[in-house]
């Protein structure tokens, strides 16, 4: 069964996302902490449905493969079926949340070291902590919005929608030109500076603008 977004009020929305598409490095100082440069055009991959779990927790995921890593990350809820052939229409967003771009940073490394694809470091269960759709008013221009990731307490990521180096028109249009985006498919728009780790027991909080949520990793 695929995972059913939720609305703001905790009910259950209409959106059943089919796929997760992310963007890689599209914040200039999160590629600097990875020792990496930025794309020359955006670079996509995709983390299956099945890694889809509420944001809340209490988190579960692999102990035994290295060291977890948050991405908190922006997501755009796609409203309408886009593909190569369409223009982006401007009502191509439903709806928006915050989601956690969770790493296998490792086991990341060494495949992309090896020249692998990452699919095994991004897509395992529960690797997309999901919020529920953001209330209504809390983004007015989505490119232009603060937004950041707390553990323990401790700020970890800070940074601004602005300072994405390929704005959200040119992710929707790009990913569609690639992939057939389905309405509920989840675009992420990348993560700002300041990605660690995740560890058992540990208390998160990510804040977008006014609104904020909280979860924790099972112990």
């Amino acid at each position: 069964m695929h995972y059913q977004l939720r609305n703001a009020d905790g009910s259950h929305s209409i959106w059943t996302p089919g796929k997760i598409v992310c963007v890689a490095k599209n914040y200039a100082d999160h590629a600097a902490e990875m020792a990496s440069s930025v794309p020359s055009q955006p670079t996509f991959f995709i983390k299956p449905n099945t890694a889809l779990c509420d944001f809340a927790g209490p988190l579960v995921f692999p102990t035994d493969r290295g060291a977890v890593h948050h991405e908190i990350e922006l997501g755009l809820v796609i409203g309408q079926r886009l593909s190569r052939a369409d223009r982006i229409p401007d009502n191509a967003v439903a709806a928006y949340v915050l989601a956690i771009d969770l790493t296998l940073r490792e086991l990341q490394t060494t495949l992309r070291n090896q020249g692998y694809p990452w699919d095994a470091s991004k897509g395992f269960a529960n690797a997309c902590p999901i919020t529920p759709l953001l209330a209504e008013g809390v983004i007015s221009d989505p490119q232009a919005a603060d937004i950041g990731f707390k553990v323990n307490g401790e700020a970890r990521q800070a940074g601004n929608t602005r300072d994405m180096v390929y704005p959200i028109s040119r992710l929707l249009a790009d990913a569609a030109s690639i992939f057939v985006l389905e309405p509920g498919d989840i675009l992420l728009t990348g993560t700002p500076v300041g990605v660690g780790p995740l560890c058992a027991g540990d208390h998160y909080e990510a804040w977008i603008n006014s609104q904020s949520f909280r979860g924790e990793v099972a112990t």
